[in-house]
C-alpha cells in the first residue's frame, strides 16, 4: 500500500489484507517499507499473541529486489510503503 499522504490508513489496509490472505491459507510476507515500522510492530504484537503467524520484514530505501525475491518465496507479498517517496516509486513491482 502506498501513497504520498500520511494518515490515510495504508498500514491498516496492509495488515487487514495480510490477515485476509492468511485466513485463505496463503503463505504471506508483510513487507514494511515505512520507517515508522507500524506494520512490522503490529506483526510482532500479533505473533506474540499466539495468533496465526504473520511473516514480516522491515526494509526501507530501494526494496525492489528484496520484494521480488520475497514474491518468489511466498504466495503473496503485501507492502506497506508509507507516505514518503522511495526509489521504487519509479518502478513497477
Amino acid at each position: 500500500m502506498g501513497g504520498e499522504k500520511s494518515g490515510t490508513g495504508k498500514s491498516t489496509l496492509a495488515t487487514n489484507i495480510t490477515v485476509a490472505l492468511i485466513n485463505r491459507r496463503m503463505d504471506v510476507m508483510l513487507l514494511d517499507a515505512d520507517p515508522q515500522m507500524t506494520a512490522a510492530r503490529w506483526a510482532d504484537r500479533r505473533n506474540e499473541a499466539n495468533l496465526p503467524v504473520v511473516h514480516s520484514a522491515q526494509k526501507t530505501g530501494d526494496i525492489y529486489h528484496f520484494a521480488k525475491d520475497m514474491a518468489a518465496r511466498y504466495d503473496a507479498v503485501v507492502i506497506d510503503a508509507g507516505s514518503q517517496r522511495t526509489k521504487t516509486d519509479r518502478r513497477e513491482c
